[in-house]
């Protein structure tokens, strides 16, 4: 599935789009309207680069923020076939079309239970989005792993290890191929990589090796400060 629109083009295309609720009520839309553009391109690239098309996505939003529904709307506009799920229906939900409106799915998504409405969402070959997850940021590459997905991207906020708040004094990294991982991540600031989320975007980078795959790390040039993504991109051989 090729994207529809080239970079220029990608404001002019969503914005007359979005709910005007969303456009009088959300700072943070009334910001990204402001900027002019909204960085959809990497996260094109990752849902149609390599030798094979991510064909469908699934948006773990289960927090008390971030679960508008933008991003999903976004991707149901440009073609591609998915789910964001949510503990809970926002109220945003109900000012997009319909066509989005059947992409937004309340379910508690326990990661460590595998139920059969879980693996409704997590088809094979399933690309996983973790936008501002918290809690369930950790577990991206792992049940993208477990499901057999294609490949995943966190965009993390709250620092979170797998049962409670990441503590970079007292959570390990997992074993990195050689002493200049982290230089080779690109973290930005000022280059010591020592920051708390630094040593937490270093911790994903480690685990997502751990669970496989091959990792890099991007900036997102979106309204927040938590504007980095580590991306999965395909699962190493042996």
């Amino acid at each position: 599935m090729q994207p529809r629109t080239s970079e220029s083009q990608h404001f002019s295309c969503f914005s007359g789009k979005i709910p005007f609720h969303q456009q009088k009520t959300s700072g943070p839309m009334r910001l990204l309207l402001s900027h002019g553009r909204l960085d959809l391109v990497r996260l094109q690239d990752s849902l149609t680069s390599g030798m094979f098309y991510h064909l469908s996505y699934i948006d773990l939003t289960n927090n008390n923020r971030c679960g508008n529904g933008l991003l999903t709307h976004i991707l149901t506009s440009e073609g591609y076939q998915g789910f964001e799920i949510d503990v809970r229906a926002r109220t945003s939900w109900d000012h997009y079309p319909r066509s989005t409106q059947a992409s937004l799915k309340v379910h508690a998504f326990n990661p460590t239970v595998d139920d059969r409405k879980s693996q409704m969402y997590f088809k094979a070959g399933v690309f996983v989005i973790g936008n501002h997850a918290d809690e369930m940021t950790p577990w991206l590459p792992v049940v993208s792993t477990l499901y057999d997905a294609s490949g995943y991207i966190p965009i993390p906020c709250c620092s979170w290890a797998f049962d409670a708040k990441y503590d970079r004094s007292h959570t390990p990294l997992y074993p990195l191929p050689n002493v200049d991982f982290a230089n080779t991540l690109n973290l930005g600031g000022d280059g010591s990589n020592k920051s708390s989320y630094s040593m937490y975007r270093i911790w994903l980078a480690s685990l997502g090796l751990h669970c496989g795959w091959q990792v890099e790390c991007e900036m997102l040039r979106i309204p927040s400060t938590r504007n980095w993504a580590i991306v999965g991109k395909l699962l190493r051989v042996g």
